[in-house]
């Protein structure tokens, strides 16, 4: 009997001490896992926020260039262009297109 009780006990001591490290050893790697999940959120938010600036800067940029582009014309013409009728019927056109 005294054989059964040490048996016994030994059993239920070698499970819990195998639910017990088993434990420790999920907590870690959840630990672990929500360190990076946390890594990853922060990666992609930044990556996020670059890309919008990134776009909204190309954007600007563009249009920066597309307005130059458009003062050149218009100054070139108005170069050329005298100050007749024609000429400013010719000026009046540059600009609604360019509008």
């Amino acid at each position: 009997m005294n054989f059964e009780i040490n048996a016994i006990v030994g059993f239920l001591s070698g499970s819990i001490a195998t639910i017990i490290l088993n434990q420790i050893f999920n907590y870690f790697n959840k630990r672990t896992e929500f360190d990076r999940e946390l890594k990853k959120i922060k990666f992609v938010r930044t990556l996020e926020i670059s890309e919008k600036a990134v776009a909204y800067y190309y954007t600007y940029f563009t249009k920066v260039n597309e307005i130059k582009k458009s003062i050149d014309k218009l100054s070139s013409s108005l170069k050329k262009l005298d100050n007749s009728q024609d000429g400013l019927e010719g000026i009046q056109k540059l600009i609604e297109t360019n509008s």
